[in-house]
């Protein structure tokens, strides 16, 4: 499946006509990036986890793909990423403070084949023992990748912290137009496909954030 998916990765970014590379000698215990940020909501991290490289990998003007794997990475590397982000990055008085955290892979988080579900509720564990005040985890993700029974556990795992945490899962919708979306954004995203994820996102009461281009390619 490794193997497999490394070579859909390959043939949908030649296909989508991108000629970037992937980071193959980065140090795979080590997150692609991470930063933080002070909204009005308090202290947020953002953090991009080094994992396989999003599988869709045709959408343009897209190179996120670029700054992770093509290859497959161990679940035992990403859960030292988790490490490193709580041990290394966040000292106890961003611990304390942090009221939101967004993880990301450049990819989809809920995607099981890239990003190891082992690691996302081990990072959920280290969430609610050392972050105590977080009012937001943030997903992003495709929503195809989105399961019913995996979004239920996530939830009562991140109630299970010291303070009411809410799950919010984050796409990139793009475009309400199916044919900018779909033909000039190559995005693969159908309506019927969104219409269930968001009643899904909704039955459960959590939150859904989506992204838009600010300016769409016009026809």
């Amino acid at each position: 499946m490794t193997d497999k998916n490394a070579r859909i990765i390959a043939k949908r970014t030649k296909e989508a006509g991108k000629t970037y590379g992937f980071q193959k000698d980065h140090n795979p215990r080590i997150p692609a990036d991470y930063w933080f940020q002070n909204p009005v909501e308090g202290l947020l991290i953002f953090i991009v986890f080094y994992t396989q490289a999003c599988r869709w990998a045709k959408c343009l003007g897209c190179n996120l793909p670029s700054q992770v794997s093509q290859e497959h990475v161990c679940y035992k590397d990403i859960l030292k990423q988790v490490d490193f982000i709580f041990h290394n990055v966040l000292s106890d008085e961003k611990k304390k403070d942090l009221r939101k955290i967004i993880v990301s892979n450049n990819g989809s988080v809920l995607d099981e084949q890239t990003f190891s579900t082992t690691a996302l509720f081990y990072f959920i564990t280290k969430m609610n023992l050392y972050c105590p005040n977080i009012s937001v985890l943030t997903l992003e993700t495709r929503p195809e990748y989105a399961q019913v029974a995996e979004l239920e556990l996530l939830a009562r795992a991140i109630q299970e912290g010291d303070t009411p945490t809410k799950l919010e899962l984050a796409i990139g919708f793009e475009a309400f137009d199916n044919k900018i979306r779909n033909e000039h954004f190559i995005k693969g995203l159908e309506i019927p496909v969104f219409e269930r994820f968001a009643a899904d996102v909704a039955k459960h009461k959590h939150r859904l954030k989506t992204y838009f281009m600010l300016k769409p390619i016009p026809d």
